[in-house]
């Protein structure tokens, strides 16, 4: 009879690369507030490109669109939009050492598999973050002020902001994620809102019960029409003050696509021509993909300051 021991499955690879190539997929998405948002490609058009279609709305008046009895009116002309954009590939690994892996007293490839899936997720999101600001048009500056350099320590968010967010998106008549636009808020900003006191702030307007469902992950919440969601991987911007954004969407504001999914590799405990002694496990990941926003009045974008300066 032949015995299988734990050592054969460690140096095969096979069941161990199984479990720790799921694991880092666990890892990874549900750390991705920002990439589930995205709105998926409907079409792949060659290597390395990514493509959606965009439809404009129409703005037809009532008095064009008034109808002479037996007459055929002027047809309306339909604009649809192709957007496209290249996949950029991300990829990181890590090396452990045979000693260390046969000398530490914790599990390190399974500790390793969790710490590059994390990571990864916080790539993903900060690509989608840095295309977001840097191409995002709309913003309130929260306390009335200008521009980003007017935030001061004083100006942060409060519920008027979130209220001004939902009346743009409402005015632009922007579809909601069933019955609320969603907006991803650092939990500093979050501390903000919740520690207010005033009239109409989120502890008076939190009306929450057991029986309202949550549809993101992370989600915490609902105030004027929008509902919170948590993540801690918001990128700061520096100015006079540290800026935290708070994004205000609905799903169709702007796109993510994955040319290539998610992919995990970790190296069989083996010798190989680049490793004849087997002294070495690399565990790692990597993805293609991009962002672009889609429809820019779907998005607005909350600058505000915090009391709290806790940070990643």
């Amino acid at each position: 009879m032949v015995v299988v021991q734990q050592s054969n499955i460690d140096s095969s690879g096979s069941v161990l690369q199984t479990y720790l190539k799921k694991r880092v997929l666990e890892n990874f998405e549900p750390m991705l507030r920002f990439y589930e948002m995205g709105k998926k490609p409907v079409w792949q058009d060659g290597f390395k490109t990514l493509a959606w279609t965009k439809v404009d709305k129409l703005t037809r008046t009532s008095a064009q669109t008034l109808l002479t009895e037996a007459v055929t009116p002027s047809e309306t002309a339909l604009t649809m939009t192709t957007i496209t954009l290249n996949a950029n590939q991300y990829g990181l690994y890590v090396t452990l050492s045979d000693i260390l892996l046969d000398v530490a007293p914790v599990p390190l490839v399974r500790e390793a598999s969790w710490v590059v899936g994390e990571n990864m997720a916080r790539v993903v999101d900060s690509v989608i973050q840095s295309n977001l600001e840097l191409n995002g048009s709309n913003v309130i500056y929260s306390g009335g002020v200008a521009n980003r350099v007017g935030i001061g320590a004083s100006n942060v968010c409060t519920a008027l902001d979130l209220a001004k967010a939902n009346a743009f998106l409402s005015t632009k008549a922007v579809p909601t994620y069933d019955d609320a636009y969603v907006g991803v808020m650092h939990p500093n900003v979050i501390y903000d809102l919740q520690s207010a006191t005033a009239t109409g702030s989120y502890i008076d307007l939190n009306k929450y019960t057991r029986n309202v469902d949550k549809v993101f992950r992370g989600e915490i919440g609902k105030l004027f029409n929008v509902r919170i969601v948590k993540s801690a991987y918001v990128q700061t911007f520096s100015s006079t003050v540290t800026v935290y954004p708070t994004y205000v969407m609905w799903k169709g504001a702007y796109g993510v696509a994955n040319l290539q999914s998610m992919k995990t590799y970790i190296t069989p405990r083996s010798a190989t021509d680049s490793d004849p002694l087997a002294q070495r496990v690399k565990v790692g990941c990597k993805i293609a993909f991009n962002s672009i926003i889609l429809q820019q009045d779907a998005l607005i974008r909350i600058e505000s300051a915090s009391a709290l300066s806790y940070a990643w």
